[in-house]
């Protein structure tokens, strides 16, 4: 307010827009890589749906891609920074956390088993699709991972990098 006077809200807001527009690029730029990726691998063995709104909400599914091993419902993330499973609670019952650069990124998983079960729901809909197996992955594009590291599971969720993603589709 100092510095911008009345005209403080307004500059605020247009710093912020930049600022989401700026995140919105980056992560739309990480969907396409990964798209063009599963084109290019696999080509036409798999039907690629992208960007799917999920009826009445804001809410969107990066990529659907209906493979020969079932479907695959995938949030593709641009995120920089080591990929890193640790395992927390007690050791009758532990389960995976996925950190990315030093930060928690297991809630990400959580809005990708939303997502899953959207498609639940739509395949119940059509007899045909009874007993298709549906299966949600977080791919982190740019991130890094150590060479002895693999995919691994966040609940039913596959935390994975494009290449573990070509294999299991």
């Amino acid at each position: 307010r100092k510095q911008y006077g009345d005209h403080a809200a307004a500059v605020a807001e247009q710093l912020t827009a930049g600022e989401t527009a700026q995140t919105w690029g980056k992560g739309s730029a990480g969907e396409s890589r990964l798209a063009a990726f599963v084109e290019r691998e696999l080509g036409d063995r798999v039907i690629a749906l992208h960007d799917r709104l999920i009826p009445g909400t804001k809410a969107n599914i990066d990529h659907i891609f209906v493979a020969p091993t079932g479907v695959w419902v995938v949030d593709a993330k641009a995120y920089k920074g080591k990929v890193v499973k640790r395992d927390v609670g007690p050791i009758w019952r532990q389960e995976n956390e996925v950190y990315v650069g030093g930060r928690n990124r297991t809630n990400l998983a959580k809005g990708v088993e939303r997502q899953v079960d959207c498609v639940l729901a739509a395949l119940k809909l059509d007899p045909g699709a009874k007993g298709t197996d549906v299966y949600g992955a977080l791919c982190f594009l740019e991130s890094e991972w150590d060479l002895l590291d693999f995919p691994f599971q966040v609940g039913t969720i596959w935390v994975l990098y494009p290449r573990a993603l070509r294999k299991r589709l």
